[in-house]
């Protein structure tokens, strides 16, 4: 089976973003990551605050992503 590293079967259009997602979680070593308790949190954040965002990225490896 081949690694994903090895294959490239991204779209064109999205090779870009995938190459800076793939290499986020590349250099996520030794980065802190989302535990339960961070989806606990984000969930009853959506749950409690009506001006609550549709999409809440949960743990310090989301937040980066999604910035």
């Amino acid at each position: 089976m081949a690694l994903m590293a090895a294959r490239n079967d991204t779209p064109e259009d999205y090779q870009s973003y995938v190459g800076q997602v793939m290499g986020a979680f590349r250099d996520a070593d030794g980065k802190e990551f989302t535990y339960s308790e961070d989806v606990v949190q984000a969930i009853w954040n959506a749950v409690t605050d009506p001006e609550s965002p549709l999409r809440i990225p949960a743990g310090k490896d989301s937040v980066a992503l999604a910035a």
